[in-house]
């Protein structure tokens, strides 16, 4: 296999009884949020983040 492609469209964000950022990966879920709370809380968002430092408990290979 030479290539694989997914594609998954995301609901509507104002649909009636739906719970919008169920099931997302938690990093996700809070870089829309704030995208959601409007422009000046997305930035202070992305510049939180920036100063996060991720760490994986064994090495991670290239593929």
């Amino acid at each position: 296999m030479t290539a694989v492609a997914a594609g998954a469209p995301l609901a509507p964000f104002d649909a009636d009884g739906l719970d919008w950022f169920a099931g997302m990966v938690a990093s996700a879920e809070a870089s829309l949020r704030a995208a959601a709370a409007g422009r000046a809380e997305k930035e202070r968002h992305e510049r939180l983040a920036s100063n996060t430092t991720w760490s994986s408990p064994r090495p991670i290979s290239p593929l």
